[in-house]
């Protein structure tokens, strides 16, 4: 896969690479070409330095074939246009193919190394989500257990209600049953109290009427 994207890019920057750089104000010198340097135009003229293959010559001025340049160490010098071109050379172009690739995979590193950071931040997320997800559930629960709760604790208040009027309805029964027991329990001894008394006052009425029928004088022809 990142076979195919490498060769995807070079193809893309292959096909945006210009085949003439630079038309009127440079040139390269040939592949595999040591170019000697004329003080003037012509074959004849005396080396005045040397430029190397693939080499960009700056132009300065022109006589028929020959142009006056300067190489990137700054010699200057008549060259022949038959050892230059104005195509950028396949040196010059895989280097910089190289340094796109190398650009190409400093930007696939990045992009592994933040997707790496988005993956983390992502697992993250989800134990936090997963977390949240567990606390919010544990508050759902604990507030159903609540409203059971309370709903269970209005069940019982209600019937402790109903148990403490059940009961002081109980004490007031309670209540008028003792006092309808000491009632009776007064009546009942008033009762005995006056059936006694009466017992009392009729044996001394009966005492007292025997002692009088004894304390008679006996009357002839009778017997008692």
């Amino acid at each position: 896969m990142r076979k195919t994207i490498i060769l995807i890019l070079i193809a893309v920057f292959l096909s945006l690479v210009p085949s003439v750089t630079l038309e009127a104000r440079g040139y390269y010198v040939k592949e595999r070409v040591t170019l000697t340097l004329k003080k003037f135009p012509g074959d004849s003229s005396p080396a005045a330095g040397f430029a190397s293959s693939d080499d960009y010559l700056e132009v300065r001025d022109q006589s028929g074939n020959w142009v006056k340049v300067v190489t990137p160490k700054g010699m200057e010098g008549w060259a022949s246009l038959s050892y230059l071109t104005n195509e950028s050379p396949r040196s010059l172009i895989i280097e910089q193919l190289n340094a796109k690739i190398a650009s190409q995979n400093d930007s696939v590193r990045m992009f592994q190394e933040t997707n790496k950071e988005l993956e983390k931040e992502n697992r993250e997320l989800k134990y936090k989500l997963s977390n949240s997800a567990l606390e919010i559930q544990k508050s759902k629960n604990a507030f159903n257990n609540l409203k059971d709760a309370s709903s269970e604790y209005l069940n019982l208040e209600q019937s402790y209600s109903k148990l403490a009027e059940a009961e002081k309805l109980k004490a007031r029964q309670l209540e008028d049953l003792t006092k309808e027991n000491r009632e009776l329990k007064l009546s009942e001894r008033v009762k005995f109290t006056l059936i006694g008394g009466g017992f009392i006052i009729l044996g001394l009425v009966l005492g007292y009427a025997i002692n009088l029928l004894k304390g008679k004088p006996r009357q002839t022809g009778y017997k008692l």
